[in-house]
């Protein structure tokens, strides 16, 4: 996990956190994560970022699955 800015501290906003954004509101549009060194499976608790448009994990060592579950992100577009 190369870049975790923001990602263990919990008093923080998460939309502070390294690359994570969100509208105006609070609510996260995008993951870009590509390239973080990160590894593992993907959780199917991502279906709770229900206004998610864009999820990048490229470059990455995530294995397994895609959760079925994320295919109730109707906004989602990127992958």
């Amino acid at each position: 996990w190369k870049d975790r800015y923001g990602w263990l501290n919990l008093d923080g906003s998460h939309c502070l956190w390294y690359g994570v954004y969100c509208d105006t509101n609070g609510t996260v549009l995008s993951l870009n994560l590509q390239g973080n060194s990160l590894s593992g499976e993907l959780s199917k608790a991502i279906a709770g970022l229900k206004s998610l448009r864009r999820l990048d994990l490229a470059g990455n060592d995530i294995r397994g699955y895609i959760p079925t579950e994320i295919g109730h992100l109707t906004d989602l577009k990127y992958i």
